[in-house]
């Protein structure tokens, strides 16, 4: 091969290298002058208000915010309790939130604070002691912002007093409002988060602000019910109702001798209570007594109830009798005297006794070795009077006033 035709062949190929590099050359070129005018074109849309952006198929473009600012990130969401009443800010109100659609436990919060959350469909409740609940539902998209405010409903207070059948106040023990569902609770576990209060020492009670709705009411302590109410207290807003526990209670008897006796006499009240079981069981024995031995049997059948020591003012006062069939007896020294006359005691009234003071024995005065003089019982007068109470003859119970 000589010169001229490597120089031919050298030629050729370096114009064909030389029609390589320009296309290639110029398309660099050419795509940097497409994309300057591109990004110009985006600075200026996104300065005009509805302006949109241009993308290719299949691509998702974060459209821009109201303000004009493009929205990424989590969404944000802060709820304010407000009273429905007043419009005011309801201080502790509990939020909880969970995802419409999926089974997880909701979390929980105070109000007034912005959360983040994912985006999508959420549902909020709003609690607060004393107020309804308010529930709400909302969707919550990518960046934004959302403030939500949760009306409740104000809740009323029940206001009562615990007494017995006289009018006397009764503390301790418990008064509950039962919603539905819930019964008086057996175990200091089950009282906690029911709506329950304690009478102060004059039997008054006043609950917490209580949602409205309808409510039973049970008294009694922890453990059993000693009463529950037959009929629902309905609830209203401001509107604060008063009930009465009245509880039976035991017989009371207030002993009053006139008049009182001297101050330098100790006396003794005692009430004597008549054993029927024991009088049947002599009857049925069947044995015939003579008249002294029948009064005798009798008088064994008188059992000692209770007794105390009478006051300097001639009064004394027994509480919790047992129904039954009594006698008073009065005691000092010298002397001991029983009345012939006896009474019925019933279950949940109140009696007044008045005893008049029979004619005490000369103290030193003996009968031998017998000791004092005995006195017949039939010198002992009683009065026996029922007293009236506040009941007006209503059973035990729970009323409303």
């Amino acid at each position: 091969m000589n010169k001229r035709t490597i120089s031919i062949l050298g030629l050729l190929a370096l114009l064909a290298a030389g029609l390589y590099l320009v296309p290639a050359l110029l398309g660099e070129r050419s795509r940097a002058g497409v994309g300057e005018v591109r990004g110009a074109s985006s600075e200026a849309g996104a300065g005009r208000p509805g302006a949109e952006l241009s993308a290719p198929a299949g691509t998702a473009v974060e459209q821009p915010a109201a303000s004009g600012r493009e929205r990424t990130g989590p969404a944000r969401v802060r709820v304010v309790a407000l009273s429905e009443a007043q419009g005011e800010v309801v201080p502790g109100a509990l939020l909880s939130l969970s995802r419409v659609g999926l089974e997880e436990d909701p979390s929980a919060g105070p109000t007034g604070e912005w959360i983040s959350l994912e985006p999508g469909p959420w549902a909020a409740e709003v609690v607060a002691p004393g107020y309804t609940s308010s529930e709400l539902e909302f969707t919550l998209e990518m960046g934004e912002e959302l403030e939500l405010s949760a009306l409740l409903g104000v809740g009323t207070r029940v206001l009562g007093t615990v007494e017995d059948r006289m009018g006397a106040p009764v503390r301790g023990n418990w008064i509950f409002l039962l919603e539905a569902g819930q019964s008086h609770p057996v175990l200091p576990q089950q009282a906690e988060g029911m709506i329950g209060v304690r009478p102060d020492r004059e039997g008054r009670f006043e609950t917490e602000r209580v949602p409205p709705g309808e409510y039973l009411l049970s008294y009694g302590p922890i453990g059993r019910a000693i009463h529950t109410s037959d009929w629902k207290l309905q609830l209203r807003t401001g509107v604060e109702p008063e009930v009465l526990v009245l509880l039976k209670g035991e017989a009371r008897l207030d002993v009053i001798v006139t008049p009182a006796p001297p101050a330098d006499r100790d006396f003794m009240f005692e009430l004597q209570e008549f054993d029927d079981e024991r009088a049947e069981r002599r009857r049925e024995r069947g044995r015939t007594l003579s008249p002294a031995d029948e009064e005798r049997e009798k008088e064994r059948s008188w059992r000692r109830k209770t007794g105390q020591h009478m006051r300097v003012n001639g009064t004394v006062t027994l509480t919790r009798l047992s129904p039954g069939t009594y006698r008073a007896c009065l005691k000092t020294h010298p002397g001991s005297f029983t009345s012939v006359e006896t009474f019925e005691i019933l279950p949940e009234l109140s009696y007044e006794l008045r005893i008049q003071q029979p004619a005490l024995p000369t103290r030193g005065l003996d009968r031998g070795a017998g000791g004092p003089e005995p006195l017949r019982r039939d010198e002992l007068v009683i009065e026996l009077r029922e007293l009236q109470g506040s009941a007006d003859g209503r059973p035990a119970g729970i009323y409303r006033l």
